[in-house]
């Protein structure tokens, strides 16, 4: 077992914050071929008084014709700010996987702060994180014992 979560499980932002608004954006996709789940977590900001942001999760065999996958859906409350939404897809049945995110046109829409992929159980160790999410390296601490 490994004791680094960055050597466990990779990180992608799949996709990136926008500004206020009532678009639907998909987010890129992550091939979870080599791993046993991933959970996408996208941030949320402020929202009008009356809007909602959706999270769902669609699949695809080539990464092309996507299709929801039941049950990998969740939502905010209206005009609840500064949170965050998540959906954890366990065993996929599909190789590839992406987050689309609904947000409501009433009452000025939400800001989004982009979605974040974390793929878990991964077949081999250590994996690789991509060059194209991270600011920097990761930094790995280590306690020292008295």
């Amino acid at each position: 077992m490994l004791k680094n979560f960055s050597k466990a499980v990779r990180t992608t932002l799949v996709h990136a914050p926008i500004a206020a608004g009532s678009t639907t954006p998909a987010g890129q996709s992550v091939d979870c071929q080599d791993f046993g789940g991933c959970a996408f977590t996208a941030l949320l900001g402020t929202h009008g008084t009356t809007c909602i942001t959706t999270l769902q999760i669609q699949g695809s065999t080539s990464s092309t014709g996507w299709q929801n996958l039941s049950g990998a859906v969740a939502a905010s409350t209206a005009g609840v700010d500064d949170r965050y939404l998540q959906v954890d897809v366990d065993r996929p049945s599909f190789r590839y996987l992406r987050p689309v995110v609904t947000r409501s046109s009433t009452a000025g829409g939400s800001e989004y702060g982009g979605t974040i992929a974390q793929q878990y159980a991964p077949r081999h160790h250590p994996v690789t994180q991509p060059s194209t999410s991270y600011a920097a390296a990761p930094v790995l601490t280590v306690s020292a014992t008295t």
